[in-house]
Parts: structure tokens; sequence; C-alpha cells
């Protein structure tokens, strides 16, 4: 995720998983997943010792502080919409009202896509240019979809009035990796709803790995930020 993409992939926290920081163990996270898994389809074979790697990897990857603030992220992510912004108008004004250049920028795109090939070789055949104006084109989209992505990435980083992206360190972004695992694991679909007499819910499962994790979140937090997930979640 955004956060963790600043520190290490997730292979190298597969191979150093925070096993001295448990707090609980792992027994109840994973008899939480069996449960769902026995309420479950049951399609795909129940692997705990997989799964654990997995949640510490996330739990690892949620847990530990970052170099980058929010608002950092959010700063750098204007800039950055702000540029592309600035060059995809610059584009379009070439395109539009500066025939000459758009030509001029088709024939430099020729040339350095074809290693150099003059303008004779390309004129009679000899250097192929087939689909290089659609590439040019892709390229020129390309920035317009880069430009949309930061804009994204500050909307991401802003900071509303109350919690509303989660709560403590389990923020949306790993709660909605967790509920995908939980629904690969499971074959259920995360809710909200806590099983009393049939535990293995989704929100018994982050529970779980709240105690066993040492994970400084009341239950009430927990409930709010497994919530505003899910209902995002929803939206995608």
């Amino acid at each position: 995720m955004r956060e963790a993409d600043q520190r290490r992939p997730i292979s190298a926290s597969l191979d150093h998983a925070p096993v001295g920081r448990l707090a609980g163990g792992k027994e109840p996270v994973i008899a939480c997943l069996r449960d769902g898994w026995n309420r479950g389809p049951r399609e795909i074979p129940f692997d705990p010792e997989k799964i654990w790697w997995l949640i510490k990897a996330v739990v690892d990857a949620a847990t530990t502080p970052s170099s980058t603030t929010q608002s950092d992220l959010r700063l750098h992510a204007v800039e950055l919409a702000k540029v592309l912004g600035n060059a995809r108008k610059a584009l379009q004004r070439a395109i539009n009202m500066r025939p000459e250049l758009a030509q001029d920028m088709m024939w430099a795109w020729t040339f350095l896509l074809t290693d150099g090939a003059s303008a004779a070789s390309v004129l009679s055949g000899q250097t192929p240019t087939d689909g290089l104006g659609k590439l040019l084109d892709q390229a020129i989209a390309g920035v317009a979809a880069l430009e949309a992505a930061a804009n994204l990435v500050v909307q991401w980083n802003q900071k509303p009035p109350g919690n509303q992206k989660g709560s403590g360190r389990l923020s949306r972004d790993y709660i909605f990796i967790l509920a995908f695992l939980y629904r690969n694991t499971t074959g259920l679909q995360p809710t909200t709803s806590t099983h009393a007499k049939k535990p293995g819910g989704f929100v018994d499962f982050i529970l779980a790995i709240r105690d066993a994790f040492g994970i400084s979140l009341g239950d009430d937090a927990v409930f709010r930020a497994v919530k505003i997930t899910l209902r995002e979640l929803r939206g995608l």
C-alpha cells in the first residue's frame, strides 16, 4: 500500500515477521479463520501457516512507523498533480494550436523509437513505423492518467474531522488487505456482524489480530474502522 511501499517489499516482511511482538499468539486468529472456513464453501484448502505468514506481513507493515507523514504525502501529491497537469495542458495546446510542433513531436518520437532512422528510411518504407502513432497517443493519455492518480493520492491523504480512515495503527488500507485475505481464506464476504454462537466473522478476525499483536485499539475503534472500510470497499 502507500505507506508499506515506502519501506520494504512483502517478501521481506514474510522473511522477518514480527514474532517477538506477539501478545496473544496466533491460535485465536487461526481458530477464528478456521471457524469462518468451516461455515464457508471450503473450496480452497485451509493452510494455517501460509495464512499466518501473510497476516504477520500485513500487521508488520501496518505497525512499523513510516518516515513520511500523511501531510507530507498529500503535499508531494499536490505538487506532482500540478506538474503533470501543466504538462498535459502544454501537450494539448501543442496538438490543438501548433500543428507544426505536433508534427515535429511525431517525427522525434519516430526517430527515438526506430533507433535514429532517417526520414528517408521511414518515408521509403525501409523502417517500419506501424503502431508508433498509437504509442504516442498512449503516452499522452498516460500523462493524464498519472495526473488523475496523483489527485487520487491527494484525496486519500486528506484529514477530515474525526477518524474516517480507521483507527490507530490498522488504517483503512491494511483493513482492505485483511478483508481480501479473509474472503480468499474463508470464502465468506467480510461483514460488520459478529457471531457469538458462530464465531469466525470478519470483525472477530480483526479483534483476534488486535489481541494477538497487542495493538492498542478498543472494541469501538475496531468496529468503526471495519464499518468505514467495508462501506468504501463495497463502493469499488
